[in-house]
């Protein structure tokens, strides 16, 4: 369920672009630090956007000066995989990046779990990790850092998450067959687990007052009397954002996973005529996403967020539609 959250870049200034790319690099070179080599090959610019949301969001709640915006703390650097062009980097991502680098390693871990339960076999990037033997070393890190943060059991959380996930699957499978119900009936129940824990990641920070804890500017974090409004809104976005990546996945999927035999909520029923009702419940999704948006207060990146959010998403979301549609026409 990684790949779908980017920006639109046509819409996007150049200047934004490169903030945007320093915070991925800034992602990839903390995997790199904190777990090694070979775990950078599941970075997806999707945890761009937690890690930006948040960090704009921090420097808000924390009261700092304009020296802190990311404009100022861009460098360059050459990248070993691209050695040939300079490319930008925040000088101190500091430990939002991590957080974001962290949670990144824990959905792929988790979707290797995944995978495992529901084809059999390893996905392509999963296999990087899993066939090396370095599967229970990253998990056994992944653990670590998620203390620092009190975070012990969220690593138990999202293996719940799963099983919830595989028990809502088998329920929609038994009441689809007896009771005949339409894909979208029930989709929602099946998408709910995995939308509850990216809430529970993204308001994580705030919810808890880690970042209070963790922050060198802690008394005026913990004295800002809007930790609850800011926890509210990004509850909202990361379910909303959850609920419109498992559909994404469910629509982009479906072909492969009926070749494959493997579960998609729309693989007995098919789409809706011209997937208008898929259309519809991703539109309702990203506007609940862009409406938490709008009420966050962000000292910086809001064009940039607001791309990823207002045109990115759907972007992305006709390009997958479409796609689906032209794929569910031809003979399998």
């Amino acid at each position: 369920m990684l790949g779908y959250v980017t920006t639109y870049k046509p819409e996007l200034k150049m200047k934004h672009w490169d903030i945007y790319r320093a915070y991925y690099c800034a992602i990839c070179r903390s995997i790199k630090t904190r777990y090694g080599e070979i775990p950078r090959l599941v970075l997806s610019y999707d945890s761009v956007l937690l890690a930006i949301v948040l960090d704009s969001v921090k420097d808000k709640m924390l009261e700092l000066s304009d020296e802190n915006d990311p404009v100022t703390r861009l460098t360059t650097f050459r990248c070993g995989y691209h050695p040939t062009i300079k490319r930008p980097l925040l000088s101190d991502g500091g430990i939002l990046v991590d957080y974001a680098a962290d949670m990144l390693i824990l959905l792929a871990l988790l979707k290797l779990e995944d995978d495992k339960n529901d084809e059999k076999r390893f996905s392509s990037k999963a296999r990087n990790i899993a066939t090396l033997g370095l599967q229970y070393n990253i998990r056994k890190k992944v653990r670590t850092h998620l203390a620092d943060y009190d975070l012990d059991g969220m690593y138990e959380m999202g293996a719940l998450m799963i099983r919830e996930t595989i028990s809502a699957e088998h329920l929609f499978m038994k009441n689809a067959q007896e009771q005949n119900q339409g894909s979208n009936q029930i989709f929602e129940t099946i998408a709910k687990p995995f939308a509850d824990f990216l809430a529970e990641i993204f308001d994580f920070p705030y919810s808890s007052s880690s970042l209070c804890k963790l922050s060198s500017s802690s008394s005026s974090c913990e004295q800002n009397g809007n930790l609850q409004d800011y926890s509210v809104q990004l509850r909202t976005l990361g379910k909303s954002l959850g609920m419109w990546i498992y559909l994404m996945d469910a629509v982009d999927d479906r072909t492969d996973d009926l070749k494959k035999g493997t579960f998609n909520p729309f693989a007995l029923n098919g789409f809706s005529p011209g997937l208008q009702d898929e259309r519809i419940a991703a539109r309702l999704y990203l506007s609940s996403a862009s409406n938490a948006i709008s009420k966050l207060q962000l000292c910086k990146n809001r064009e940039i967020i607001d791309n990823i959010v207002n045109v990115g998403l759907y972007a992305k979301t006709e390009e997958i539609m479409n796609k689906a549609e032209n794929l569910s026409e031809q003979p399998l």
